[in-house]
């Protein structure tokens, strides 16, 4: 019999004994984790144990600062939306305005990743530090992210079919008119059949207008909900103009939002930021080439399509094995940096915790990007029809992402008034700000004393 009398051997006794023992296993796991509340829920302890380990990362910050959940608006199902926001302390001149620096996180980040940056950041003159945890990341409001509807698939697969077909059709074209430039030796013959490859290579690049307007609602979709939010943060903290700072997607997200509202922005600073090349024309043919011969690729794609890094961590988390696979993933790849033990496990506890809360905008991983991380509307052309802001550059030396445009840009002294600068940070990859960070604080504060019209004082 279970503690009510009912026979354990019957389907509602087996049932309520599962129910009991689960919520004994949860009782015994919070009074480890430091207990909650009377009257919360499971997912009240998990947003604890975020803030909490929010709080331990933070410790090593000296700036004085208020961790504030500001609200945002509400989302489509009327969801009230809050923004987590550290505000720090105002480094005021005397005569002037603070300028308001806000920091952006990338993808599955949070506002903790910058606690190397923070100080030097916060004492810059004629500033204010804000950070925040984009709307569905970090410990901000988490609601479902928008989905792709199943017209907008079956579009998807439909131009995915047509373009492999006008791919295999150019190709076949192609021989055959090689072929008969070797047989036919008239300049007639050449000059005719060079101007049908033309003629068919232009219509092959022609754009599918049905699949631009599908694609550019769900990306435009998945932009707006992040921005309509950050936004709406931005009026509630009576905020004008920023000087914005933008780490990889919070980059990409930082650049939309630029050119949405220039009128609200002194500068854009973008740190390693995804999205920006246009993909190779062959890339896409010559990994599926490449997947057919490698399982791991088919793999990999399909978890891009289907799944997010947090849902694994979920899934590793109902098996007990989540905190020791996110300190692995940490330990593995900042090995090589002057972290003690203590700030190791500070990353990856705090990394855990906001990887577990319920998923949402980790999925715009597969709207905003495709497989790969190309941008689905790459920010190249995008930038160069629309952007009115000055906008530096900061990338690693060894950054998984290429600085080739943005230098390009520079030399060929495209759109001066805008394209102001590219830093490549010495001895760091894709995380710059966390791995070198005596550098990286020196670029940016120049780049923000710049763009304040200031001189920084050296000793």
């Amino acid at each position: 019999l279970d503690p009510n009398g009912v026979p354990l051997s019957s389907g509602s006794g087996r049932k309520r004994e599962r129910k009991r023992r689960k919520a004994q296993r949860r009782a015994m796991e919070e009074k480890k984790e430091g207990g909650r509340k009377t009257g919360g829920s499971w997912f009240s302890t998990k947003e604890q144990r975020a803030k909490l380990n929010e709080l331990k990362i933070l410790a090593q910050v000296d700036a004085e600062f208020t961790s504030r959940m500001v609200p945002c608006g509400k989302s489509h199902d009327g969801k009230l939306l809050q923004m987590n926001t550290l505000i720090f302390e105002p480094n005021t001149l005397p005569g002037q305005e603070n300028i308001p620096l806000v920091v952006a996180h990338g993808y599955g980040a949070g506002v903790g990743f910058f606690f190397r940056n923070f100080d030097s950041l916060a004492s810059i003159p004629g500033t204010q530090l804000y950070a925040i945890d984009w709307i569905g990341m970090g410990r901000s409001t988490r609601v479902a992210f928008p989905k792709v509807t199943e017209e907008e698939k079956k579009k998807k697969k439909s131009l995915k079919k047509s373009t492999k077909d006008t791919r295999e059709s150019e190709q076949k074209q192609s021989q055959s008119h090689h072929h008969q430039s070797q047989n036919k030796k008239s300049a007639f013959s050449v000059e005719s059949s060079t101007l049908q490859r033309e003629r068919h290579s232009s219509e092959v690049t022609q754009p599918n207008p049905e699949y631009d307007q599908g694609q550019k609602k769900i990306v435009e979709t998945s932009e707006d909900f992040f921005l309509n939010p950050f936004e709406a943060w931005r009026k509630e903290m009576k905020i004008e103009k920023v000087i914005l700072v933008g780490h990889s997607l919070g980059g990409y997200l930082s650049t939309v939002y630029a050119m949405k509202y220039p009128e609200r922005l002194h500068k854009l600073i973008l740190l390693s930021p995804v999205g920006i090349p246009d993909p190779p024309r062959s890339w896409e043919e010559d990994f599926d080439r490449k997947a057919k011969e490698n399982w791991k690729l088919r793999t990999a794609k399909w978890l891009w399509e289907s799944s997010t890094p947090q849902q694994v961590l979920r899934n590793a988390d109902w098996l007990g094995m989540g905190k020791w696979l996110a300190h692995r993933m940490i330990s593995r790849r900042f090995e090589h940096l002057d972290l003690d033990q203590n700030s190791i496990d500070a990353i990856s506890g705090y990394l855990h915790s906001i990887s577990i809360l319920p998923r949402s905008g980790e999925d715009s991983l597969n709207t905003i990007l495709k497989f790969g991380a190309w941008a689905r509307m790459p920010l190249k052309n995008r930038i160069e029809a629309g952007l009115k802001v000055p906008t530096a550059f900061i990338y690693g030396e060894i950054d998984w992402m290429s600085p080739t445009t943005a230098l390009l840009w520079l030399q060929r002294r495209h759109m001066p008034e805008v394209i102001k600068s590219c830093h490549i940070v010495s001895a760091a990859g894709h995380h710059m700000y966390l791995e070198n960070p005596f550098e990286f604080n020196g670029i940016i504060r120049e780049e923000i004393f710049e763009a304040l019209n200031l001189k920084e004082e050296t000793s």
